[in-house]
């Protein structure tokens, strides 16, 4: 009898068999599997760790950009109130007025303001996307002083000047000036800002993400790795009879190590990027703001003296309103009556409760604004007395705005004049710079803790550019020092 036997045709499973048989093989597809997968770890490894440092570098670029178009904004708006407090009290007036508050004194101010805006116009034109937005600034803004030097020019040729009463001409040519500075120099300021803002938010969301995504790719590679040596030590431990393979068990350590060392680094600059973005930056971005706000709210009072419009109120308590919200009040029932702001402000301070030993203050009840943003993120030391310190400054500057009003209401345009320009305790221009000293005391504190936090994240960080290179060589070395000494054994 013939027995017929039927071959089956090889079929993947057949090929797979074949590859993998025999020792050698076997020695070999172990091998690869661990270089690929070591591989894998160190890319991930150093992708993880470029990006963080990448990242709070763009997220200070851009910070710096920021700070730099917040600045200008001030300076611009501190120009268009010099322009206003030299017609205020005029080159040649009917009274003597110290020299510290004089027209050619506040156009000294207006010259220095110009030429620090001029520094921020360069450090943005550093970024070839707003080389276009610059241009167009610097063009209105050429525009603007052209306006202000024919209004001066006209002043300084008018004599016996009463307070708040410059030339009809010079008021006019002012007047479209300061509409040109608010309508097109100003808005194009705040819009390099707020577009800045609101990258630096994207980023700090993007980074500080990937960070923690980086950290669970890392872990999860990183035990995978490890489980693949300790296989691959169960393997030579059973086919050539050795418990533990010195090489092995040092990579393996290394793995630990790197994979623990690793999360922990990302782990740290996921937190350095929440204390600079979080904890600082938005402080100092709301801080920066609100110093720019108040410097338009001053020139919004000295443009109220000289105009006594209805608008220049309205726009003296829409800043003032950006700085500080109060529950119930609405900018058009401020500009209404500015009393009972001044009140309510007043009441507002005073129930803040600073606590020096904590470093906190409490019974915060405003409801919004910048400096409300500021009260409620508290974390650096001494920025809680900063905060309180210029809460309160600030009200003693809107109660002295209070005073300004109501002289010029009852007709005493002399002593409005003397309180809004005054140098002298209790008056505007020194309460205003207190007020300011404050506030940029509270900016230095998150500043220099946005920078320190940047600094030490980049630092972490920077080591990784070239160790996991070396990590993943001498993986690499102990690899091959366990398993070639194996495969030598069959040649």
């Amino acid at each position: 009898m013939t027995i017929l036997v039927h071959s089956r045709p090889a079929g993947p499973s057949s090929a797979v068999r074949r590859a993998f048989s025999g020792t050698p093989r076997r020695l070999t597809a172990l091998g690869a599997g661990l270089v690929a997968a070591i591989a894998v770890f160190i890319v991930v490894l150093t992708s993880g760790m470029a990006g963080a440092r990448g990242g709070m570098s763009a997220i200070s670029a851009k910070a710096a950009e920021a700070n730099a178009a917040n600045e200008l904004y001030f300076r611009l708006t501190d120009m268009d109130a010099q322009a206003a407090d030299a017609l205020l009290v005029g080159f040649n007036p009917t009274t003597l007025v110290p020299t510290a508050v004089s027209a050619a004194a506040a156009m000294k101010t207006y010259q220095d303001d110009r030429a620090a805006a001029g520094v921020q116009l360069q450090l943005l034109g550093l970024n070839p996307a707003l080389s276009g937005p610059e241009t167009g600034l610097l063009d209105d803004l050429g525009d603007y002083e052209s306006l202000i030097g024919q209004a001066m020019n006209i002043d300084q040729n008018t004599a016996n000047e009463a307070p708040a009463a410059p030339p009809g001409a010079a008021l006019t040519l002012y007047q479209s000036a300061s509409t040109e500075m608010h309508n097109l120099v100003l808005k194009d300021a705040a819009k390099i800002r707020d577009e800045d803002f609101s990258e630096i938010d994207s980023r700090y969301t993007s980074a500080h993400d990937a960070a923690i995504a980086f950290t669970g790719a890392i872990v999860v590679l990183g035990l995978l790795l490890l489980a693949l040596i300790v296989g691959a030590n169960q393997y030579l431990s059973h086919k050539f009879r050795r418990i533990v393979g010195p090489a092995l068990a040092l990579a393996a350590v290394t793995v630990i190590a790197t994979t623990a060392a690793a999360a922990a680094g990302l782990g740290h600059e996921a937190h350095q990027y929440k204390v600079a973005k979080l904890n600082a930056f938005d402080s100092v971005s709301a801080l920066t703001t609100a110093k720019a706000d108040s410097y338009d709210a001053n020139a919004d009072e000295s443009r109220w003296l000289l105009n006594r419009t209805e608008d220049n109120q309205t726009g003296f308590y829409s800043n003032v309103d950006q700085i500080a919200h109060l529950p119930g009040l609405d900018v058009s029932t401020e500009a209404g009556d500015p009393g009972a702001y001044d009140v309510a402000l007043a009441n507002a301070v005073h129930a803040l409760t600073l606590n020096r030993d904590s470093n906190t203050v409490s019974n915060v009840t405003l409801t919004g604004g910048f400096l409300a943003t500021e009260l409620n993120n508290i974390t650096f030391d001494n920025e809680a007395q900063g905060a309180y310190n210029s809460a309160l400054a600030f009200s003693r500057y809107i109660h002295d705005d209070v005073t300004i009003r109501d002289y010029a209401d009852n007709g005493n345009l002399s002593a409005a004049v003397a309180v809004d320009i005054g140098l002298d305790k209790g008056q505007s221009n020194y309460d205003f710079g207190q007020y300011i000293d404050d506030l940029q005391g509270v900016i230095g504190i998150n500043q220099q803790a946005f920078t320190a936090a940047v600094s030490d994240g980049q630092s972490t960080a920077a080591p990784w550019t070239w160790l996991p290179y070396v990590i993943g060589v001498l993986l690499l070395a102990l690899v091959g020092v366990a398993l070639y000494p194996r495969l030598a054994e069959y040649r």
